[in-house]
């Protein structure tokens, strides 16, 4: 029984690892992304203010 609950914490914890790995992949991605699709938004808001 406390073997089965160390095994599922550890898997609890490498699911949240592996899941901000992700998130800080995504951001980085968006990151390099933005400059293609964000210049225009950049115009918009300039023409607004």
């Amino acid at each position: 029984m406390r073997k089965n609950n160390i095994r599922k914490s550890s898997q609890i914890s490498f699911n949240t690892s592996m899941a901000s790995m992700n998130f800080a992949q995504a951001d980085n991605f968006y990151e390099r992304m933005t400059p293609l699709f964000g210049s225009r938004k950049l115009k918009k808001n300039k023409k607004q203010a």
